[in-house]
């Protein structure tokens, strides 16, 4: 209410009433930043409750507050209504004592706080930049209100004025974006318990799933993080996330900055505007005229493609935490959308800086052109390879976690970058392929959309066993196999005649390519077990060997080998 009748009497058209208004609107001002920092501060506020400050350390500090508002609070009434009355003897003389003393009250207030905050023993644990950042900050918040009462002291009211008055406004908005970010990083802590969480149970289901199935086989924790997709590590996440938003938040507050002070002290950055570096040529309204560059112009692009750079690096954890695991992908989509939004990050920064710069993008384009010209000659391959890696992203005939066999390679996808693809085999080598090679040659992707592999084992027996009796034994045999898959079921196939066999072919399924050795070492162990049971015998090669000597011409021994 304080605020509104300060506003309503603001837009009076008389001049005394709107000096009136405007005293009552910075009484009401600072009467609501008290009333925000009081519940920020509070036993179980944001301050106490959630960035664990503290408590004695932010009562004493609430007090000290409140009693700068107390004695402030008139001072800054007198200031506020003779700044607007349309009188220069009560602004150089009430308004300026008026500002002198709230200076001084100000320089205290910031030196008790000082000496408050060196009662905090966590500011000892800081490093040794952001100490000396504390420092050069608290010397420069104590500095600034002596130097505006000796300015306004000396007759330089009006400058001693706005330069502490934006000094507060930078404060508050520093203070404001601080607690911005703080109150993101906790939200962030409580996403990241979630997600573990959320992984902990999806965990305990998929054992417990297994369980159920019977399923006993046991896979290590390094063959999880090889073989399965690569989901972002919590630490990665939380690391990143705050990475992107402490770079957004500084951006955001240093544009602030500047746009607050431009306002009122143009001559700290109109002298940029004034050192111009070339010119070049540009059309407005379909006329060619001359654009300087000049220094502001190049830094401000170096910002905003140093900034896309920081963005597009952290980009991957904040998608994650926000967008990515709130929704049911299938594996590499994921992947394929961070990484492609990571491109478009770095092409919209550097496009945007090089416009800052006077390349257009009419002009970008024939340079983009000659580019795609030199690069089809010279560099053929690398780009070839870049191309089809942003196939394989939007395509996807691999992901990552996917085993294929490439050539006289098979292994499992571990990584899919610009240029090359990772695969790792049986061995745990890290082979590098081109992403070409995936596009333009013969691909086997066992787990694309079924991961579910056919093993067959081949078993001969003697050539005169019962078929029906050796058909049985094998399906027995199969069907005890623990790693084989009841759907889809196996099968037993009398395959044909041997010169001196039966030739008999057991199909079955495995799970996935991590159970098909396990799958063909337990059927031959089962099959050789049953067919001795069931006095079956496997075939073996038979040689026939005639001997010849002189007391018997012909003897024919056959001997088994």
């Amino acid at each position: 209410p304080v605020v509104i009748a300060g506003w309503i009497f603001y837009q009076s058209e008389r001049n005394f009433v709107q000096a009136v208004g405007m005293g009552i609107l910075a009484i009401g001002l600072v009467y609501l930043l008290y009333r925000l920092i009081f519940i920020l501060a509070l036993d179980k506020g944001v301050l106490v409750g959630h960035f664990k400050r503290p408590s004695k350390l932010i009562q004493a500090g609430q007090f000290k507050l409140k009693r700068f508002v107390l004695v402030a609070s008139p001072l800054l009434g007198l200031m506020g209504f003779s700044e607007v009355l349309d009188a220069s003897l009560v602004r150089n003389s009430i308004g300026r004592g008026a500002f002198i003393i709230f200076c001084i009250i100000l320089c205290l207030l910031y030196k008790d706080i000082l000496f408050l905050s060196r009662q905090n023993i966590d500011s000892q644990k800081d490093g040794k930049n952001k100490q000396l950042l504390q420092k050069m900050l608290w010397a420069l918040l104590i500095t600034v209100p002596l130097l505006s009462a000796g300015l306004a002291f000396w007759g330089y009211y009006f400058t001693a004025f706005q330069m502490l008055l934006q000094l507060q406004i930078s404060l508050i908005l520093g203070l404001g974006f601080l607690l911005l970010y703080q109150l993101i990083k906790r939200w962030m802590l409580i996403e990241r318990r979630r997600i573990a969480f959320d992984r902990a149970k999806a965990k305990r289901a998929e054992r417990l799933a297994q369980r159920e199935k019977g399923e006993t086989q046991h896979l290590s924790n390094d063959s999880l993080d090889t073989y399965e997709e690569p989901v972002v590590d919590l630490e990665t996440i939380s690391s990143q996330s705050l990475g992107l938003v402490r770079s957004l938040l500084l951006l955001a507050f240093l544009a602030s900055l500047i746009g607050l002070w431009t306002q009122t002290h143009t001559a700290l950055f109109s002298f940029l505007d004034g050192i111009t570096l070339w010119t070049t040529n540009t059309s407005i309204n379909g006329l060619e005229q001359q654009l300087p560059i000049t220094m502001k112009s190049l830094m401000f692009g170096l910002v905003i493609v140093a900034f896309s750079l920081m963005i597009a690096t952290n980009l991957p954890g904040l998608l994650e935490l926000m967008i990515l695991q709130r929704l049911d992908l299938s594996p590499g989509t994921g992947f394929a959308i961070t990484t492609v939004s990571r491109y478009l990050v770095v092409f919209l920064g550097l496009l945007i800086g090089f416009s800052n710069l006077g390349m257009e993008w009419s002009k970008l384009q024939w340079l983009i052109a000659a580019l795609s010209l030199g690069l089809g000659f010279g560099l053929q391959e690398i780009f070839a390879n870049f191309i089809s890696g942003l196939i394989i992203l939007f395509e996807k005939p691999i992901r990552i976690g996917d085993t294929v066999t490439i050539r006289d390679l098979t292994g499992t996808v571990s990584k899919i970058q610009i240029r090359a693809t990772t695969i790792i085999d049986w061995d745990r080598k890290e082979i590098i392929i081109p992403n070409k090679a995936f596009i333009t040659e013969q691909l086997i992707n066992w787990s694309l959309s079924d991961p579910i592999t056919r093993v067959i084992v081949h078993v001969a027996v003697a050539r005169d066993s019962d078929p029906a009796k050796v058909e049985a034994t094998l399906y027995q045999a199969v069907q005890e196999c623990e790693n084989a898959l009841a759907h889809p079921e196996p099968e037993v196939w009398f395959a044909g005649f041997g010169k001196h066999t039966q030739d008999y072919e057991v199909r079955a399924y495995a799970k996935d390519m991590s159970a098909r050795w396990p799958l063909r070492h337990d059927l031959h162990k089962r099959i050789t077990s049953k067919l001795k049971e069931n006095n079956l015998e496997l075939a073996y090669p038979q040689m026939e060997i005639h001997v010849k000597n002189s007391q018997q011409r012909d003897q024919v021994g056959i001997i088994r080998s």
